[in-house]
């Protein structure tokens, strides 16, 4: 009759003891929130100025239009003419566009849409457009292929005011 018993306590003895155990797991757990949410709210900034431009408006275009122009050289395009395009707000955010209209051998176009691709802050190709030269008339690259003429839009996006504003 007493084992029974003996059993039972033996077997709340170690509920309590696994209840004390995760409760000061949960307690270690809870005293790490403050750090770690200060660490995703650094990591949300962080990601937020790779993808979105600068707030200065002339210096959103001009850090746009630069890094178009360097991509495109590192490319081995030759640039004929950039322009900006007026910037218009969607949904919070004020998109900011340039012009590329630019000369480039089959790589270098390739290596062009590759830099965009991987820019930071985000950049995206809004309209591309290729002309290759008709019977084969034209420059050349070493390679024999064909010089193309390129005509890109690109867009970029900045938070408006009232987004930056707005709780997360």
């Amino acid at each position: 009759m007493a084992a029974p018993l003996l059993e039972l306590i033996a077997s709340d003895r170690e509920s309590a003891a696994r209840s004390r155990m995760l409760l000061a797991r949960y307690s270690r757990l809870e005293a790490g929130v403050p750090a770690l949410q200060h660490r995703l709210e650094a990591f949300r900034d962080s990601a937020i100025a790779r993808a979105f431009l600068p707030d200065a408006a002339g210096l959103r275009f001009a850090e746009m239009q630069g890094s178009a122009q360097k991509m495109a050289s590192a490319a081995g395009a030759t640039l004929r003419s950039s322009r900006t395009l007026p910037q218009t707000v969607e949904e919070g955010f004020t998109s900011l566009g340039v012009e590329l209209d630019l000369i480039a051998s089959t790589a270098g176009l390739v290596a062009l849409l590759h830099a965009i691709e991987t820019a930071e802050p985000m950049i995206l190709v809004d309209r591309l457009a290729i002309q290759v030269p008709e019977n084969g008339a034209g420059a050349k690259t070493a390679d024999g292929q064909p010089q193309l003429n390129v005509s890109l839009r690109l867009i970029s996006y900045a938070r408006s005011a009232a987004a930056r504003g707005s709780p997360k």
